[in-house]
């Protein structure tokens, strides 16, 4: 194990996270099933009364996993100099391939349903009656069990990551002819994929962008026909198309241009050569998860008086979901011109 102040406060995260979840999660199983022994308004009352420790030390955990992914990579980061062969974070990644991929995976899911519930718990917190109190509870097993996969996996991660292993750098990989990012699309779009895949991205943030903006200003989300339906469409958008897009044409095309090293392709160096790009992704991120925030919610939160608090809250979530994805446009072509143009 590589010890530094990053590592070491990442893993004390995880344990902590780790702990505090298994307990919160067998408290809420126990809740859950000792308020189905009594009436439902005297059921309600007691997981009302009993249950304000686990959902405070749910929002703790919780809040701990949202920063812990960022500072993931950071940890990585402050690898790259103890590594042999490691000349960026994707280095490091290659000492322990599979587990630090899954976890790569797994993390985006796992912010997702994190937030997810978060947005709940504070909706939930603004009605009188606490309305979507036991499907909070009956969510934390699940989200419970992944916490605990993802602290376990990441702290064998940080144990395992030896200063004796030696690494192959990004170059090996990301700047091969044969890369899958090339190969794939060069093979439909043919020649000039990397301008039609830049193009197909803008096109596709510009779409979402413009559904969210006649959503918040068109057509008020309280007497929307099909809210669901629109809501559906825009979510889809936002989580299926755009981001393969934004991550191919960076991968191939932009990346490569901010970096000014026109045969290299890794988003590790990006963030390393160019720190100003990682904002871009941050607010990508939010832009890109908000209205699938917005349509979840819909989804799991009508229910007594969060139905009639519903609407604002979904507008806030797509006005969010709005700026940032203008955010990360604007700071990617203001980027692309001091960077590159000027």
């Amino acid at each position: 194990m590589i010890l530094n102040v990053f590592s070491v406060l990442l893993f004390f995260m995880d344990a902590v996270s780790l702990v505090l979840m298994v307990w919160g999660t067998l408290a809420a199983i126990k809740l859950l099933a000792g308020s189905r022994d009594v009436g439902i308004e005297d059921g309600r009352e007691s997981l009302e009364r009993n249950s304000y420790l686990v959902l405070l030390i749910a929002c703790v955990v919780l809040v701990i996993r949202l920063i812990a992914w960022p500072f993931f990579y950071l940890v990585l980061w402050s690898f790259v100099p103890e590594i042999t062969g490691a000349m960026c974070i994707f280095g490091v990644t290659q000492v322990k391939p599979l587990l630090t991929n899954a976890l790569e995976i797994m993390k985006p899911f796992s912010v997702f349903l994190f937030g997810g519930w978060l947005l709940i718990h504070n909706l939930d917190r603004k009605t009188k009656r606490s309305d979507l109190l036991r499907r909070k509870l009956l969510m934390l097993p699940v989200i419970g069990l992944i916490v605990i996969i993802e602290c376990v996996m990441e702290m064998h991660l940080l144990a395992k990551v030896s200063p004796s292993i030696t690494v192959s750098c990004c170059t090996t990989v990301t700047d091969l002819l044969s890369r899958p990012t090339r190969v794939v699309p060069s093979s439909i779009l043919g020649e000039k994929y990397g301008l039609y895949l830049e193009i197909s991205y803008w096109a596709a943030a510009g779409m979402m962008v413009g559904c969210m903006a006649v959503l918040l200003w068109v057509r008020r989300l309280e007497t929307l026909k099909r809210r669901r339906l629109w809501l559906g469409l825009v979510a889809a958008g936002s989580v299926i198309v755009t981001p393969p897009l934004f991550i191919l044409a960076m991968i191939e095309t932009m990346a490569p241009r901010l970096m000014k090293l026109p045969f290299h392709h890794c988003l590790y160096c990006l963030w390393q050569y160019v720190p100003g790009s990682i904002p871009i992704f941050i607010l990508f991120i939010i832009g890109t998860f908000s209205p699938a925030w917005a349509f979840a919610l819909d989804l799991t939160a009508r229910k007594g008086e969060a139905v009639v608090l519903l609407p604002a809250f979904l507008r806030k979530l797509l006005f969010t979901g709005f700026l940032s994805m203008v955010g990360s446009g604007l700071l990617l072509a203001i980027l692309d011109l001091v960077l590159v143009r000027g």
